[in-house]
């Protein structure tokens, strides 16, 4: 049976506020709370929810065996928490059914991470206790999101406890002579491999610029390719952007539709779903050849950081300098700031490089000299604060931002009293 492995990502990044230097030593957040619950409850209830109903819909009829995961990162489910309790409530009674997996990512999208075995470990593992702590799951699937490289990953996945490895890496996928399907390195077998079908995934997503369809993508078509698929082709690996199925819910439900009718479309012509996690089940994998190298590898992309880059390099420069200090505080809420911190979003608007200066103009350089001051000003006063903290033992950091339950954080092991927490292993 050929199936459809469904995977629904998004990443929120934490939204810092204008830091003047005025406030350094002060006890003002680094984080606009007005910027990042605006723009989360207006994406939630114009996409996520809307969505997240259509899926409890079809979860309702279990003849139809469907089956999703998702995919989030530790910063993206603090906002959830902090701004749009609904969305999570609407994830645990999906999770509750048991046709979910939620995947393992890092805390942030730091490129930062790629130039430290610890600090990458450390991010990947605080994710995994934030899904524990919500979902009662224990992930055992990593979603590849930064481009890391493959190689790279599996290593340190395999001593993480993870299992199945995913990437949505179109230079690879194209490269492999039968790419939908599930792999593993020769070398390093124990963990698997999942190659999203980005192709499909953006017909899915972009119907009126679908090439090779004056139509929309439906359901009925893509079962009808799916089938005419080789015979050693058997598992098609989808990544939904969750920030993108419905762009304006008034005027298009497309893809609203398209999700309605998948599960009784596949059903139909007896195409099953699969998760991640799952694959791990099976007995024969496609190895992946010794010549198919994935792109960027950490070395590429340090390179790319500190020559390409240089007001890039000079902030994680400054980020790295504090991490003794960072992690010796042992304080939960000082440590996740330093993840927000390293977010690709932040450091992509110090691209200062000649062509996007161009193309923005004069607005484009000012607003990347002006993030690179709010930049400095923050780490400045994080490293006051660092110091303070390791000096006087009982400083209270204070908080990111309000969170729903102020007590909890993601980086200790918390008591539940939802007698309804299931804990899965996948």
């Amino acid at each position: 049976m050929k199936q459809i492995c469904l995977i629904f990502h998004t990443h929120q990044p934490v939204r810092l506020k204008n830091y003047r230097f005025y406030e350094i030593g002060g006890k003002n957040s680094y984080f606009s709370e007005e910027s990042n619950k605006s723009s989360l409850t207006t994406t939630a209830n114009k996409q996520f929810i809307p969505v997240n109903k259509v899926l409890l819909d079809i979860f309702k009829n279990p003849a139809l065996q469907f089956k999703i995961s998702f995919s989030f990162t530790g910063c993206t489910l603090d906002l959830f928490e902090a701004f749009t309790p609904d969305l999570i409530k609407n994830l645990k009674m999906m999770n509750q059914i048991g046709n979910v997996e939620f995947l393992g990512e890092t805390y942030s999208h730091a490129l930062a991470a790629e130039f430290s075995d610890e600090d990458l470990m450390l991010q990947i593992e605080n994710q995994k206790k934030k899904i524990f702590n919500l979902f009662g799951q224990i992930p055992r699937s990593f979603m590849n999101q930064g481009l890391y490289c493959n190689q790279f990953l599996s290593a340190i996945l395999s001593d993480l406890g993870y299992k199945v490895l995913l990437n949505n890496t179109a230079e690879v996928f194209v490269s492999l002579p039968h790419p939908n399907t599930a792999f593993q390195f020769p070398e390093k077998p124990k963990v698997k491999l999942l190659f999203g079908n980005k192709k499909i995934g953006e017909a899915i997503l972009n119907p009126k610029n679908n090439s090779s369809n004056k139509e929309p993508m439906t359901a009925e078509m893509l079962m009808t390719w799916i089938n005419d698929l080789p015979e050693e082709e058997n598992i098609v690996t989808l990544f939904i952007d969750y920030n993108a199925i419905i762009n304006d819910q008034s005027k298009d439900t497309t893809l609203l539709d398209f999700l309605k009718e998948l599960p009784f479309k596949a059903k139909e012509n007896n195409i099953g779903f699969i998760t991640p996690a799952e694959i791990q089940r099976r007995k024969n994998f496609a190895e992946i050849p010794v010549s198919i190298k994935s792109p960027k590898s950490p070395e590429e992309l340090q390179h790319l950081t500190s020559v390409d880059k240089p007001l890039q390099k000079e902030i994680l420069n400054l980020l790295f300098s504090l991490k003794k200090k960072v992690y010796q505080t042992k304080n939960d809420s000082l440590i996740k700031t330093w993840f927000y911190l390293h977010d690709n979003s932040h450091l992509d608007a110090l691209d200062e490089n000649i062509e996007y200066v161009e193309s923005s103009g004069k607005e484009g350089f000012q607003a990347t000299i002006n993030t690179y001051i709010n930049l400095r000003n923050i780490i400045q006063d994080l490293s006051f604060k660092v110091n303070h903290l390791l000096e006087e033992k009982n400083a209270d950091f204070g908080q990111t931002f309000s969170l729903s339950d102020s007590n909890k954080t993601s980086f200790q092991k918390e008591s539940s009293s939802n007698n309804d927490l299931k804990i899965q292993v996948y």
